[in-house]
């Protein structure tokens, strides 16, 4: 048992940063997964249970408007959006068939700001016509997520950390 304490010790002594810079291909990927997105897991605190929880959400990147989502005010999220509190969002789709772990996705960290409706909802349904059942209902809201950073995994041995400068392609 202690041998192999050390060899864990010893490993982790060895190893260097597994971030590689920001690249034309990490960008690539990056763009990739956003535009292709219509969906994300939004992991946030639970502002009345001080519990992590997540949950998934409808999302999209949209020109001139930047990261942004309609959620409902009935749904367990949407307090922690409207706090104003960093969230994150996981992006990506693993392929129909092989190990998910292979495929790219990213986590973006972001603080959620709310924003008329109103003035997404041409592009939002372009991206999302069924969802006009919906859009216009009292309840749901619209927020737009400023980004802090990302991380991408593009796959195995492709992981880059991406800072608020070049995530600004993806802002409002």
């Amino acid at each position: 048992m202690l041998l192999a304490r050390v060899a864990a010790v010893t490993h982790l002594s060895r190893m260097t940063d597994p971030f590689r810079p920001v690249d034309d291909d990490a960008r690539a990927t990056m763009d990739r997964l956003l535009a292709e997105m219509r969906h994300g897991v939004l992991s946030y605190l639970d502002p009345k249970r001080a519990t992590p929880s997540a949950s998934r959400i409808a999302l999209l990147c949209l020109p001139g408007h930047g990261l942004v989502t309609l959620v409902s005010e009935l749904s367990l999220h949407t307090p922690a959006l409207q706090s104003g509190a960093k969230c994150a969002l996981l992006v990506g789709e693993p392929a129909a068939k092989g190990d998910a772990l292979t495929a790219p996705r990213a986590t973006l960290h972001a603080q959620p700001e709310p924003v008329d409706k109103s003035t997404i909802r041409d592009a939002w349904l372009t991206h999302l016509p069924k969802s006009a059942l919906y859009f216009d209902f009292t309840d749901f809201i619209a927020f737009d997520f400023g980004l802090d950073d990302a991380f991408l995994n593009g796959g195995f041995g492709k992981a880059f950390l991406f800072t608020a400068n070049d995530l600004r392609p993806y802002a409002s």
